[in-house]
C-alpha cells in the first residue's frame, strides 16, 4: 500500500493542476471571446467607442460585468461605475432582447443626452443625472410587439422611477420617427417614489408665481382638484378618482402608481384626435394611486 501512496498523491496533484489550468484557460477563452464580441457589436454602430477598465464573466450565470465604463457616440457620452449584462442579443444590429443593470450612471443634462427633457431638468437645477439604471426588454418581430419587463432609474436626488409595459405596431429593426403613427399601447405599469423631485418642481413653480413652496403646493393641489370636479360633472368616476389621488400625491409626495389595462390595444394616434384627458383615462382604463412613503406596493 505504501508504494502506491506516492503515485496516488502525484496523480491527485496532477489532476488538481489540470483542473486549475483548464479553468484558467476557459476563463481566458471566454473573456477573450466576449471581449471580441463586444468590440464587434460596437463597431456596427457608426462613431461609437467603448472603453472600460475591467471585464468579468460569471460562469454560473453567464453574466458579463464591465467596470468603469465610458461609452461615446458623437456628442453623446455615458459613464457608469459598473454595467452588468445578463442577457444580450448579438444576432441583430438592434438587440431583440436585453437585460442590463448599470450602477453609478452619470448623464449630462443637455440635448444630445436627454433631448427635449434637458431644458426641464436644467430649470430644476440639475447639471447631470446620477443614479442606477435597469433595462430588461424583449422584441417579438413576428407580432411587432415590444415588451418592457423592467425599466428603472433610481436617483437619490429625485426618486425611484419604474416602468413596465407593452407596445404593438413597432419594428425596432427599421425604426423611424414616422413609424410611431402605428404605435399601440397594450398596457403599462408606472410607479414613482419621490425623494426630491416634487420639491424641486414646486420650487421652480413658486419662483415663477412669486410664492413659497407650500403656497405653490396648495395652488397645484387645488388645480388638480378642479380637474377631479370637472370629471365628476361629466360622470367620469374613473377620471375623478385618478385626479383625486394625484392631488393626494401633490399634498404628500410618497409613491405615485399609474396602471393602464385597456381591453384592446390603444393606438397612439387616438390621443391626438380631439379626445380630452378624461376620455383618455377611460380609454386606457387608467388607475392612479397615491401611497405613503415606504408603503408596500
Amino acid at each position: 500500500m505504501k508504494k502506491w501512496l506516492p503515485r496516488i498523491s502525484k496523480f491527485l496533484v496532477a489532476f488538481v493542476l489540470f483542473v486549475v489550468l483548464f479553468y484558467a484557460g476557459m476563463q481566458w477563452y471566454v473573456h477573450d471571446t466576449v471581449e471580441k464580441g463586444l468590440q464587434e457589436a460596437v463597431e456596427k454602430v457608426p462613431d461609437m467607442e467603448l472603453n472600460y477598465s475591467r471585464l468579468d464573466v460569471n460562469f454560473r450565470t453567464y453574466a458579463v460585468t464591465l467596470t468603469e465604463v465610458d461609452l461615446r457616440k458623437g456628442d453623446e457620452r455615458f459613464f457608469a461605475d459598473k454595467v452588468v449584462f445578463s442577457d444580450f442579443d448579438q444576432r441583430h444590429e438592434v438587440p431583440h432582447a436585453m437585460s442590463v443593470k448599470a450602477d453609478g450612471v452619470v448623464l449630462p443634462v443637455d440635448v444630445p443626452h436627454l433631448g427635449p427633457l434637458a431644458s426641464l431638468f436644467k430649470e430644476l437645477g440639475m447639471v447631470e443625472l446620477r443614479g442606477d439604471c435597469t433595462l430588461d426588454y424583449a422584441f417579438d418581430p413576428g407580432k411587432n410587439a415590444l415588451q418592457v419587463q423592467d425599466f428603472r432609474f433610481r436617483s437619490p436626488e429625485l426618486g425611484d422611477f419604474t416602468f413596465r409595459g407593452g407596445f404593438g405596431g413597432v419594428n425596432i429593426d427599421e425604426f423611424r420617427p414616422e413609424s410611431l403613427v402605428g404605435l399601440q399601447i397594450l398596457g403599462m405599469d408606472i410607479s414613482f417614489a419621490d425623494s426630491g423631485l416634487m420639491d424641486r418642481v414646486l420650487d421652480v413653480y413658486s419662483m415663477h408665481r412669486n410664492m413659497d413652496r407650500e403656497e405653490a403646493r396648495a395652488f397645484v393641489s387645488s388645480e388638480v382638484g378642479s380637474l377631479a370636479a370637472a370629471a365628476k360633472v361629466q360622470g367620469n368616476e374613473q377620471a375623478m378618482q385618478a385626479f383625486l389621488n394625484l392631488g393626494e400625491f401633490v399634498k404628500d409626495p410618497g409613491t405615485l402608481v399609474i396602471k393602464a389595462t385597456p381591453e384592446e390595444p390603444v393606438p397612439w394616434l387616438y390621443f391626438f384626435m380631439g379626445r380630452d384627458v378624461f376620455e383618455s383615462i377611460r380609454l386606457l382604463d387608467l388607475l392612479v394611486e397615491s401611497r405613503a412613503a415606504g408603503e408596500e406596493q
